[in-house]
């Protein structure tokens, strides 16, 4: 295993211990709760929904940011401390934003280097993303 990939095994490792155990049950529901949800689904609101489907339905958007954020995208506010912490213990010290805005478009666009030229869109992505873990510089503000 050479240098970057090492370094990347580690940023992988830092990013699953920061979200470890926090939603986990909405990334992978139990089966009742899947199953209860679908029923909810399918009687398209005929019946008045109860607290678990509920909390289940407002915890969508959270479990789909800490996928993105295991797939290289930006940290949820709630785990930046964590994530810190992960990579401290870790030794991997405090991220760069130019690591953090390239480790963002490797995870959009595979092989991407410097020279490659990125969409509105995915430049966007990997701002918020490098923003959600490490300080802008001045110069790219």
């Amino acid at each position: 295993m050479n240098k970057e990939e090492k370094r990347q095994a580690q940023e992988q490792q830092a990013r699953e211990r920061a979200v470890h155990g926090s939603k986990v049950s909405v990334i992978k529901p139990p089966e009742f709760k899947a199953e209860h949800w679908a029923i909810h689904r399918q009687l398209d609101g005929t019946c008045g929904w109860c607290s678990e489907v509920e909390r289940w339905t407002r915890d969508q958007a959270e479990a789909g940011a800490i996928r993105a954020f295991l797939d290289g995208g930006p940290c949820p506010p709630d785990y930046r401390r964590l994530y810190d912490l992960a990579r401290e213990q870790l030794r991997l010290g405090p991220k760069d934003w130019y690591e953090a805005f390239a480790d963002a478009a490797h995870g959009l666009v595979p092989g991407w280097d410097a020279t490659m030229e990125l969409t509105q869109d995915q430049e966007s992505y990997c701002e918020a993303a490098a923003d959600s873990v490490a300080i802008r510089p001045e110069a790219e503000k």
